[in-house]
């Protein structure tokens, strides 16, 4: 297993565990289910399927809540589960250079 990849899996246990308490609180919040499967296409031409916070909706208080949550982009943090999984990264990879 490379290191960058070791790296990963350690960051992205540390931030689900950070984000685990602000997760609760946005299913509770949210209910039901405000999870949606979004899928995007990679530079690479890759479709790459996530997990994201489904966090607007029609009150002007969870519209609130929601505008909070995207701008510190905690509708995000399931995607953790796909540097998990090893389908993205949290660093890109090192560039070489020459000497």
């Amino acid at each position: 297993m490379r290191m960058s990849r070791m790296g990963d899996i350690a960051a992205a246990l540390a931030l689900l565990l950070l984000c685990l308490p602000a997760l609760v609180i946005v299913f509770i919040m949210f209910a039901p289910l405000p999870l949606e499967i979004r899928e995007e296409i990679l530079p690479d031409g890759r479709r790459l399927r996530f997990f994201a916070l489904r966090v607007r909706r029609n009150s002007p208080w969870a519209q609130r809540c929601g505008t909070f949550l995207c701008r510190f982009h905690v509708d995000r943090v399931p995607m953790l589960f796909n540097v998990l999984k090893g389908e993205l990264s949290l660093l890109p990879p090192m560039i070489r250079r020459e000497h």
